[in-house]
């Protein structure tokens, strides 16, 4: 409810369109397009970052998965050095990360990346879920801040994950993130 305004940035109109309309997706979004806060902007996320003198509290990156040149940009230094000039003081982005048992080359690249891009500090965490086996940690990503910032406090009376994972989620630390010298961005 202390939200004032939340800008979408997204390439595909037609994606967007058929994200608030198809059945499936509905399910997952729940309503989310007629959320009265939401401004939706069809752009490229770099071109976007660079060309837009807004700045904001906190940026969510949910970039695709690296499977074409075309999308390099996105993962180069110089977008994540622009996100960061984006976010106001004590600004957070967040943002995926590799599998640090699975991907640990890829990991150390990416957080090359970042470290040149001026970020030095990350909350690490995952998602976490169950099965019939019991716990695991599902998806991997990383709160970045510019400094000054401090880690979002876990509240009560978020929705059923957070209530569930508040206690983990409340002992996240900021930790360095190393320049992991070896590798280039």
């Amino acid at each position: 409810e202390d939200i004032e305004r939340i800008v979408q940035i997204d390439i595909d109109p037609e994606f967007l369109a058929f994200a608030r309309r198809d059945p499936f997706l509905l399910g997952f979004n729940r309503g989310a397009f007629d959320e009265p806060r939401l401004q939706t902007i069809v752009d490229d996320a770099f071109h976007h970052v660079r060309t837009t003198s807004e700045r904001y509290d906190l940026i969510v990156l949910d970039l695709p998965g690296l499977t074409r040149d075309t999308l390099l940009p996105l993962y180069s230094k110089e977008f994540f050095a622009t996100v960061r000039s984006r976010l106001l003081p004590g600004g957070l982005a967040v943002t995926w990360r590799y599998d640090p048992a699975r991907w640990p080359r890829h990991r150390g690249i990416f957080e090359r990346t970042l470290y040149e891009a001026g970020f030095r500090q990350q909350v690490a965490f995952s998602s976490i879920n169950q099965d019939r086996f019991g716990f695991y940690q599902q998806d991997y990503y990383m709160l970045l801040g510019v400094g000054d910032s401090s880690p979002p406090q876990a509240r009560s009376g978020q929705g059923e994950y957070m209530k569930t994972w508040r206690d983990i989620y409340l002992r996240a630390r900021w930790r360095p993130l190393p320049p992991h010298d070896g590798f280039r961005a």
